[in-house]
């Protein structure tokens, strides 16, 4: 009776075991040495279960660099280790961290984050008024509280002890690639002194501190087109020359005692006792425009991407003779895009 089982390979077929192709000289394959020989063989083909196999040895015993999985628990372990005899209060009971209970920490700290209470504590207490929040569910008070005592989010033994950051910078560095990576930059752009890290004594180079930090931040731009706002505290001749070198443009109000500012228009008082609401004056030196608008006092800025002739109109509110009225005025565009930007 024929069966399924009763299977014979094809006598056509070459199925003898020396057969062996070499391979000699240069490979494509990186792994494989060059002027190297490659011996291929035809293995015997094996039907069932009960055929003895023999699997080699693996290439290489698995020893990553880290230990598996999500990093900050290791951190913090770390951490409490080398530092737990400074707290001991908190030490006495600390076990080690795992990946699961660390992101349930982080689930309660987006949970407070959503849900407000006059304190963290609150989350914890068995009144009725806050009975119905669950973080008892997931986490103890006390051991919350350790948590975010030794809460690392840093290789504690790879920090750069010259890097004032050093402990926040791997989580900072990500989230900047990430805010890189999901968005592109409109033209135009601002900065603000808001993001200086310290106005303090320090090592600025010969321009000074904005002048360097203005520089870092618009590495990534340069050569672009990019079109950069920013108030007095930046704004400087040399900043803006520089600037345009890159190839970014740039507009800021300036004080008229920079470096660099035209002395011609220096003079605001006598400026302001022949002008009226509205009126301006300006000075190009290359690339490089000064303006002065009058508006309830004046305004100078300095810009390399605009013209002095081109112009708006806004409303102002002014009082005369006691009473208000309303006013329309020139107001060039030099103004209206700083207004415009700034802080976009």
């Amino acid at each position: 009776m024929d069966s399924d089982l009763d299977y014979q390979p094809e006598t056509d077929v070459d199925s003898s075991d020396d057969k062996v192709w070499e391979l000699t000289g240069s490979s494509d394959d990186e792994n494989i040495p060059p002027n190297s020989t490659l011996n291929v063989t035809q293995p015997n083909v094996n039907y069932g279960y009960d055929v003895l196999d023999t699997m080699p040895e693996a290439p290489a015993s698995f020893l990553p660099e880290r230990v598996p999985g999500i990093q900050l628990d290791q951190y913090t372990n770390t951490y409490a280790t080398e530092h737990g005899l400074q707290k001991p209060s908190v030490f006495q009971s600390w076990y080690e961290l795992s990946p699961d209970e660390f992101y349930r920490f982080c689930g309660l700290i987006m949970y407070a984050g959503i849900v407000q209470v006059p304190n963290i504590e609150r989350f914890w207490s068995t009144k009725s008024l806050y009975n119905g929040l669950w973080a008892r569910a997931f986490m103890s008070h006390d051991r919350f509280k350790a948590i975010m005592c030794f809460i690392k989010v840093s290789n504690p033994l790879s920090e750069d002890p010259n890097d004032k950051l050093c402990k926040v910078r791997m989580l900072t560095t990500y989230i900047r690639m990430k805010c890189i990576k999901l968005y592109q930059r409109h033209q135009n752009v601002s900065i603000d002194e808001r993001m200086v890290r310290n106005k303090g004594k320090q090592d600025n180079g010969p321009f000074g501190l904005a002048y360097g930090v203005v520089m870092k931040l618009t590495k990534s731009i340069s050569k672009q087109g990019y079109r950069l706002f920013f108030d007095n505290f930046c704004t400087s001749v040399q900043l803006l020359k520089d600037l345009w070198f890159i190839g970014i443009g740039a507009c800021g109000t300036v004080l008229r005692t920079r470096k660099g500012f035209p002395n011609a228009i220096k003079d605001v008082k006598n400026f302001e006792k022949k002008s009226k609401r509205g009126d301006m004056r300006w000075i190009r030196d290359g690339q490089l425009l000064t303006v002065q608008w009058r508006d309830n006092k004046t305004i100078s800025l300095m810009s390399t991407i605009h013209d002095a002739n081109d112009s708006v109109t806004a409303k102002r509110r002014t009082k005369t003779n006691g009473q208000f009225e309303n006013l329309t005025v020139n107001q060039p565009t030099i103004v209206h895009d700083y207004n415009k930007y700034m802080g976009c």
